[in-house]
């Protein structure tokens, strides 16, 4: 496996989905050429199909449910089931690893979602990955609260409008959501280099 961005341009997606070859094959004729999967989801069978299938894989986690408390020791524990997930699969250092930032409690404090996020970005950072932050609806934190965030190197925009940290984006979720493209429901994402210059880094076959 290698780590590397993906081409400029280029289309990706995201899904919940567990991919097949059969699935794999059909996004690729559809002109898609990386696919975000989720940590605790993804196994390292599924990511051979997908590298073998000529696609780039990038590795998000899941969000909890809408209204959930953000807490550094929340954060902290998350990081370690992180990195067990990352094992598990034989991910490799240097790639991104896009915590899922949505629908946090409104009662919640931006100083505890950063909390939370430090928490948990910093171990990725530390074990050799790429920090990066999926910000959806309700994530809690302004613009600048945002690029404000130590550990975060990578930021990923979704669908819903969401303030904009100084540093601009390295993917860009595409509206409308949860299209059906060659018999799987996906999100379609775009990468970029962000003002920085930085893009994501996916994982890609030798």
């Amino acid at each position: 496996m290698r780590v590397a961005p993906p081409p400029f341009p280029s289309i990706g997606c995201d899904t919940i989905t567990t991919l097949d070859k059969v699935r794999c094959d059909g996004l690729r004729s559809a002109g898609i050429g990386f696919v975000f999967r989720y940590l605790g989801a993804l196994t390292a069978g599924e990511r051979d199909i997908i590298l073998t299938s000529g696609l780039g894989l990038g590795l998000v986690t899941y969000s909890d449910a809408p209204g959930w408390v953000p807490t550094a020791e929340k954060g902290a524990a998350y990081a370690v089931t992180d990195r067990q997930h990352l094992v598990a699969v034989g991910a490799p250092t240097g790639a991104t690893v896009m915590v899922d930032l949505e629908g946090v409690a409104s009662s919640a404090s931006p100083d505890d979602v950063a909390a939370f996020v430090n928490a948990r970005s910093k171990p990725l950072g530390d074990a050799g990955f790429v920090p990066g932050l999926y910000v959806g609806y309700g994530g809690g934190l302004t613009a600048e609260q945002l690029y404000a965030l130590p550990y975060t190197r990578h930021y990923w925009r979704s669908l819903s409008r969401v303030p904009e940290p100084s540093c601009g984006w390295v993917l860009m979720q595409a509206s409308p959501g949860d299209i059906v493209v060659a018999g799987t429901e996906i999100d379609v994402d775009y990468p970029q280099r962000d003002f920085e210059g930085r893009a994501p880094m996916l994982v890609w076959s030798p």
